[in-house]
């Protein structure tokens, strides 16, 4: 779709898909390449598909979705937009959102990095860097935040929907899913990994100071690590029992 021809939208009829445990309802969305970097129209039905309940304006996708995605109500994705109570505000709200989205096309400095608003290249300290899709939604994240704790939850919501793998609601498998992608995305910006620091209890954060014992707070101290420490700490804890034997 085409307003003003000056925006282009992409719309997306989501059909019901299975429902939670909890009973809520969800849907799939299913995208194709050439939408990728339009702001979409998303659309929910009931389950006969007899009547549309839902409609959400939300940002480009990029390079986050490869086929497709279960959303539910409370998905990123849709609160990252807006929801419209109908769509007679459509026109009204697409063109009262279309130059912040029209920014996004453009880049971001932070410090010696260069982000660009929905691909997986990076420029840090004059070197181009691309990453897996994973990894870069964490260091976009990660650096828009720089100096600052980013709790655990936010990041994993970020890596699971860039994720094409099921990750299971469980803490622990989800704990590991975390603490993997950020071991590889260390190990992919090589002597820059050593800026993501492990904040014990909280999250990760990144910065580009030395790092310096600080206290986050009366419950949980920063701990900071290398990405050595961090990535192999049980490697190296058998390693200690075995040579204690």
């Amino acid at each position: 779709m085409e307003l003003d021809k000056s925006l282009r939208i992409a719309v997306h009829i989501c059909r019901p898909a299975q429902a939670a445990l909890s009973g809520e309802p969800r849907w799939l969305l299913s995208g194709q390449k050439n939408e990728r970097d339009l702001p979409s129209l998303i659309c929910t039905t009931d389950k006969s598909l007899s009547r549309l309940t839902g409609f959400y304006l939300v940002p480009e996708f990029g390079d986050l979705m490869i086929r497709s995605k279960v959303l539910n109500e409370g998905h990123p994705w849709l609160a990252a937009g807006k929801r419209l109570d109908s769509l007679s505000q459509f026109c009204n709200v697409a063109a009262e959102v279309a130059s912040e989205w029209k920014k996004q096309e453009g880049t971001t400095i932070v410090g010696d990095v260069i982000l660009t608003a929905r691909t997986s290249t990076f420029t840090i300290a004059g070197r181009e860097l691309t990453l897996p899709a994973v990894e870069a939604g964490l260091f976009r994240l990660l650096v828009q935040h720089r100096g600052s704790v980013v709790p655990r939850k936010a990041l994993l919501d970020i890596a699971v929907l860039a994720s094409r793998e099921r990750i299971s609601r469980s803490a622990h498998p989800r704990e590991c899913f975390l603490r993997n992608h950020i071991c590889i995305l260390r190990r992919k910006l090589g002597a820059f990994g050593e800026r993501i620091i492990t904040v014990k209890l909280e999250g990760y954060m990144y910065d580009t100071k030395s790092p310096q014992p600080t206290r986050l707070d009366r419950f949980s101290p920063l701990l900071r690590m290398s990405p050595a420490e961090n990535c192999s700490d049980q490697a190296a804890s058998r390693r200690g029992k075995s040579s204690s034997q």
